[in-house]
């Protein structure tokens, strides 16, 4: 059981070599919080003008139909 535990710890610890040989450079959370601080400056004025045009062509729907 010992034997197979260690076998299991060399295992896994060549899988992180290998994974850390693809991926060499460490993110960090400044890093982090930059990438998601420029999705979000995208698709928040996105998100925005599509809830702008939607309540436009309602507005114009219901003034020209009713």
């Amino acid at each position: 059981m010992i034997f197979k535990k260690k076998e299991q710890d060399q295992q896994a610890n060549r899988i992180r070599d290998d994974i850390s040989k693809d991926f060499p450079e460490k993110i960090t959370m400044k890093d982090f919080i930059a990438l998601c601080m420029a999705q979000y400056s995208v698709l928040i004025p996105l998100g925005l003008l599509i809830l702008l045009g939607y309540f436009i062509i309602v507005l114009f729907i219901t003034k020209v139909w009713f």
